[in-house]
């Protein structure tokens, strides 16, 4: 369902399918949690291990605040993707309970995953997983000629626009 925000942009919710394929397309995430009761948010490098851990997997140093601070918390994991010249975008929030990966066999496959190191040393690596518990997802389509957009999607964030006799341009 579109919901128009203006005579050029409209907000779509996308399926739990969207977003694992939008989660697929990049490889830096931003991890939420709190430390000492605010708010932090950290860019790390993911992948979806949806076959070993089961969810989303990183990578982090034993002893660090990130570490200590997701290891068993419920955490917030969110990627987006944003055109600055045309305002069109998406993003993604995956919400679960993040848990160190123990598991030998899971951490070998971890190795196995190709996750960039942001100056880790092999023996300094952690992996945290978070399963996907919930997810969602908003794409900011648009089009370019002003006129009110209809629901055709092009696929690349913009949108055909109806034509005035379409039952499309209709939606208000």
């Amino acid at each position: 369902m579109l919901r128009f925000m203006d005579r050029r942009r409209a907000l779509r919710e996308l399926s739990k399918a969207e977003c694992l394929q939008l989660l697929d397309e990049v490889d830096v995430g931003r991890i939420v949690f709190t430390s000492q009761a605010l708010p932090v948010a950290l860019p790390v490098n993911f992948v979806v291990d949806v076959g070993g851990a089961g969810g989303i997997v990183f990578r982090t140093a034993e002893g660090s605040k990130l570490s200590a601070a997701t290891s068993g918390s419920v955490v917030a994991f969110e990627v987006d993707s944003n055109d600055r010249a045309t305002g069109a975008g998406w993003s993604v929030l995956v919400t679960g309970l993040a848990h160190e990966v123990l598991d030998p066999a899971l951490q070998r496959r971890a190795d196995s995953l190709g996750l960039g190191q942001w100056g880790l040393s092999d023996s300094q690596t952690h992996y945290i997983c978070i399963p996907i518990s919930m997810i969602s997802g908003r794409r900011v389509l648009v089009t370019g000629n002003g006129q009110r957009m209809g629901s055709e999607s092009t696929g690349n964030g913009t949108v055909r626009p109806s034509t005035p006799d379409s039952p499309a341009a209709t939606h208000s």
